[in-house]
């Protein structure tokens, strides 16, 4: 997606068909200084008007504390030093995990937390009608997942 305009776009015609009757999940992929907040933000207002639930997930904010617990509430001195500091803890998750999609793993255990339990199977059932944005996604693998990998982990 490579504006907010086709961000819109895409809400448009979900609105339009109600086409997503459980869960969709939408990977933003930028650019080192892409402004991706601003298709979040246009993301997020379309499918509200669509009456659609949003889960927004930050892999900046919310995986990489989960997975270094020192960068909660690290203040960096700068945005140079905050991206060239979370660029090397990805490279360490990935080296560290033995896999590049490690990031993209933890955003969709993000997506697993928010789900109710079934009583009677303790199974994790999706959502209705909510929308998944996960930014951003900096690996060819966080993209190009196993679909038995992804597969597996949601359901």
């Amino acid at each position: 997606m490579e504006t907010a305009a086709e961000a819109t776009t895409l809400a448009n015609e979900v609105q339009n068909t109600n086409q997503v009757r459980q869960e969709l999940v939408i990977g933003l992929v930028g650019l080192v200084g892409t402004d991706l907040l601003a298709v979040v933000n246009e993301l997020t207002s379309a499918f509200k008007v669509a009456e659609h639930v949003v889960n927004y997930i930050d892999i900046s904010s919310g995986v990489f504390p989960v997975l270094f617990p020192e960068l909660n509430g690290k203040n960096f001195a700068s945005e140079f030093d905050r991206i060239n500091s979370l660029m090397n803890y990805g490279n360490k998750a990935r080296n560290s995990f033995g896999d590049y999609s490690i990031l993209a793993l933890g955003a969709i255990d993000e997506i697993i937390k928010k789900r109710e339990v079934d009583k009677d199977t303790l199974d994790r059932k999706p959502l209705n009608k909510t929308i998944h944005i996960i930014k951003s996604l900096k690996h060819p693998n966080e993209v190009w997942s196993s679909p038995e990998k992804v597969d597996t982990q949601l359901s």
